[in-house]
């Protein structure tokens, strides 16, 4: 697969270490490969309550597994992480401990404020990574929205973005009102911070 010149976007908070974001780090091709791969394994409802009422998510999920077909999207995934890592964050990191969820919000399709910390994982989140599939034209709603301070951010919704952030930041992906939303979900892991 080609290689993309990487030059980040967008990124917001103090010393740019909010969220950041990059466009076009992967080809329309190898979007196109990454639905095909996702849209070729069972996907399962989840409606995930997580303890709240008022937390919650409704969307259809599958895990690409890194196999000899998705090697060279974790291998791009891994570059672009690493890259993103590098200029903004400079998180301690071991890199990816968990397969990546490729993510189908239909109408109606949610996620409501939350993070993506959490205690059963084997090794620490420390930071999150969102692929958009979907072209902007194919749905309504479905916007990725960070709470970085008394108004949310909103993320790039351009087919091939990249947004990274720390996976302690509250974020949600509103509902999506007519169409279907796709997009990758990635999180890198590392030592607890000191």
């Amino acid at each position: 697969m080609s290689q993309h010149p990487f030059k980040p976007v967008h990124a917001v908070g103090n010393d740019s270490k909010i969220f950041a974001t990059v466009e076009d780090a992967f080809t329309q091709k190898e979007l196109d490969d990454i639905v095909q791969l996702g849209d070729a394994l069972v996907q399962i409802d989840d409606n995930a309550k997580l303890g709240r009422p008022d937390y919650n998510r409704l969307c259809k999920l599958a895990w690409i597994k890194k196999n000899a077909d998705s090697e060279w999207l974790y291998d791009r995934m891994a570059q672009v992480a690493a890259e993103l890592n590098a200029q903004f964050f400079q998180f301690d990191v071991y890199g990816f401990v968990e397969h990546f969820q490729y993510v189908v919000y239909e109408e109606g399709g949610h996620f409501a404020w939350h993070i993506d910390k959490h205690p059963s994982t084997k090794s620490p989140r420390k930071l999150s990574v969102t692929l958009q599939l979907s072209d902007e034209a194919d749905y309504e709603g479905g916007v990725l929205e960070f709470r970085t301070d008394m108004f949310p951010k909103r993320a790039s919704g351009k087919r091939g973005s990249v947004n990274m952030f720390p996976s302690w930041l509250s974020h949600c992906v509103t509902p999506v009102t007519k169409g279907i939303r796709k997009s990758l979900v990635v999180w890198i892991a590392g030592p607890n911070f000191k």
